[in-house]
């Protein structure tokens, strides 16, 4: 009897310890929640789980299933370390670009409603980050060469998909099935030739993949860098590059790829893509930074700044404030990144 109630108490041990270990929830890989360099942000300022000590400091008693839930919280771990919250984030930025280009609705009415900023930026820079949390991990279980050898794979293979949708929306427009005519404007103020159809500036939303499909291209160039302890060359290389496309008011275009006028010069628009990727694999640094700011004020100086930005472009729109072009450009332009615009995006 003595045996069995040890064999009993033992067993009643492990339930508890596997009802009070929030990071494998739905038996998932308790590695997957963790992409080598989770910090306590994720785990605690975000997803509203405990950290360890808090864990340790409370009683071992049986949870509720409510209770072992919510200690889940916000947390989508996938089995790679992302965090699948980011690419929900990144597809509704792909939506709302698609939403963008569809023909007129009433919802268009608000498209201004986040100030200067549109879901362009946020795509960049969310998938800057996600690659920066993934490839970490995966360098460092892999090596730099089978990584770039998958990121290239990936980009190959997102550059055929956009390939098929040029060519449906060509189709489409040629059969009179699309009320605009993006392509056939393009053809008639460009001329048309076969190879027009693989540059990245095409109409629609079809020149935002391209871009980023060229980023990804470049990208363990990056990855070098930043696993040399070198991320100060990359931010500092990036920057330059932006700063003189800005000072040429976004006219610098990479040739062969950007033939005529960009909607999101790479020299410009590679800015956002390359400072997500040392974010993310800087991960546990900008965690720490950002778990030790005052949330509330953070939160109300970007509620103020959101407003502040949404007011002062519609009344630059209504005449109620005058701006010159040369300022314009500078401060708010999408195609250099204006300076004011990137103050927005943060």
């Amino acid at each position: 009897m003595r045996g069995c109630h040890v064999v009993q108490t033992h067993r009643h041990t492990t339930d508890i310890g596997r009802q009070s270990t929030p990071e494998t929830p739905f038996g998932a890989n308790p590695d997957s929640s963790v992409a080598l360099v989770d910090g306590a942000f994720w785990n605690t300022a975000l997803s509203g789980t405990k950290t360890a000590s808090d864990r340790t400091a409370e009683p071992h008693t049986r949870d509720s299933s409510h209770t072992a839930v919510s200690r889940i919280g916000w947390r989508y771990p996938g089995d790679d370390g992302r965090d699948l919250r980011l690419d929900f984030l990144r597809g509704l930025c792909l939506l709302k670009m698609v939403f963008d280009h569809l023909p007129r609705t009433p919802l268009h009415r608000y498209l201004h409603w986040t100030g200067y900023v549109t879901a362009a930026e946020g795509f960049f820079i969310i998938s800057g980050v996600v690659l920066g949390i993934v490839y970490r991990r995966r360098v460092a279980q892999k090596g730099l060469a089978p990584a770039t050898r998958t990121l290239w794979r990936r980009a190959g293979s997102l550059y055929l998909s956009n390939m098929v949708l040029v060519l449906l929306f060509a189709c489409l427009e040629v059969y009179g099935a699309l009320p605009r005519h993006k392509f056939e404007y393009l053809w008639e103020t460009e001329g048309f030739h076969w190879w027009t159809l693989l540059h990245l500036n095409q109409p629609y939303f079809l020149h935002v993949l391209p871009r980023y499909v060229f980023f990804l291209t470049f990208a363990p160039a990056a990855i070098w860098l930043l696993m040399h302890r070198k991320g100060w060359a990359l931010l500092l290389a990036s920057a330059t590059l932006w700063a003189l496309n800005l000072q040429q008011l976004g006219t610098i275009r990479v040739p062969g790829l950007e033939p005529f006028k960009a909607s999101f010069p790479l020299v410009s628009w590679q800015l956002l893509f390359f400072t997500g990727v040392a974010m993310g694999w800087h991960k546990q640094t900008m965690a720490a930074w950002f778990g030790a700011l005052p949330w509330r004020r953070v939160l109300l100086l970007a509620t103020v700044g959101t407003v502040g930005f949404v007011a002062l472009r519609q009344a630059i729109i209504s005449d109620l404030v005058t701006v010159n072009n040369g300022d314009k450009l500078l401060l708010f332009a999408r195609k250099p990144l204006g300076v004011a615009r990137l103050v927005n995006i943060t």
